[in-house]
């Protein structure tokens, strides 16, 4: 199969299906992937042994990229100094890469946050990447003290903790306010960012 004009095993195109769908879809079903991939249910069965296995999969593979951009972002110095960057950019550059990433994948959020019947595991996939990965929370609490110059592991374990809740945000606003507007929606963003900036820098 080719995707882009790139050719792609039937494994590598139903992941890069499944990936598509989880951009839009807030309930996939295992027809959702088939119709979309024109295979079977025993073709992902093969593959993945099942389809909570396959969703398992592309969660933890989107994931890893939006770790591997705020690692690029954040955690590597952006201007090359070895200086990190002030605490209002910090967090806009979190935020940026965070709503970025819920609203190019509705889907992994809706999954993550409210899950849906008979998904298994999949609930737990992103709170387990962001804050169990010990590695990855103590750079990023390292970045945090740098910037904010709070040494207090506590305090900073609860600012990040705050900020890590801005992935329900869009899919929040999404809820309560039908058909928002992609410029109220910057509105409500801006607003969030100056009040996360508050707690960042208190």
């Amino acid at each position: 199969m080719t995707f882009g004009g790139i050719k792609m095993t039937t494994k590598e195109s139903i992941i890069h299906t499944t990936k598509e769908l989880l951009k839009t879809r807030t309930n996939l079903t295992i027809k959702d992937i088939t119709e979309a991939s024109n295979i079977n249910v025993a073709a992902v069965n093969y593959y993945f042994g099942s389809k909570d296995n396959l969703v398992n999969i592309v969660l933890k593979e989107v994931i890893t990229e939006l770790k591997t951009k705020i690692y690029n972002e954040l955690l590597l110095p952006s201007n090359n100094t070895g200086k990190p960057d002030n605490t209002e950019l910090m967090v806009n550059k979190a935020v940026d890469l965070i709503y970025g990433f819920s609203e190019e994948y509705i889907g992994v959020i809706y999954l993550s946050f409210i899950g849906s019947e008979g998904q298994g595991d999949s609930t737990n996939i992103l709170v387990n990447e962001f804050l169990t990965d010990t590695a990855f929370l103590q750079k990023l609490l390292e970045v945090f003290s740098e910037i904010t110059g709070i040494n207090d592991p506590l305090k900073l374990t609860a600012k990040y903790i705050i900020l890590f809740s801005s992935f329900g945000v869009p899919l929040f606003l999404r809820s309560v306010i039908p058909n928002v507007t992609n410029t109220k929606f910057k509105e409500y963003k801006d607003a969030y960012v100056k009040e996360l900036v508050k707690v960042f820098t208190n």
